[in-house]
């Protein structure tokens, strides 16, 4: 005999998911969606060199001068 299945209820503050997943999506394209929200004023405080000095902007290691 099969049993039902309950399907899973949303909790509160869950919003409605379209019907394409993260999983079916390029990570580029959840990327620049993130990026998008991310206002003018914010990036403007992302480091330049912040791939190259990186050990400098975590953890304070000396920064290397390009």
């Amino acid at each position: 005999m099969a049993t039902a299945v309950k399907p899973k209820r949303k909790s509160r503050g869950q919003k409605e998911h379209p019907k394409e997943t993260n999983a079916q999506r390029p990570i580029w394209e959840t990327v620049a969606e993130l990026g998008s929200q991310i206002s003018d004023d914010e990036w403007e405080k992302v480091p330049d060199d912040s791939s190259i000095n990186y050990k400098h902007h975590l953890y304070g290691a000396p920064a290397k001068h390009v």
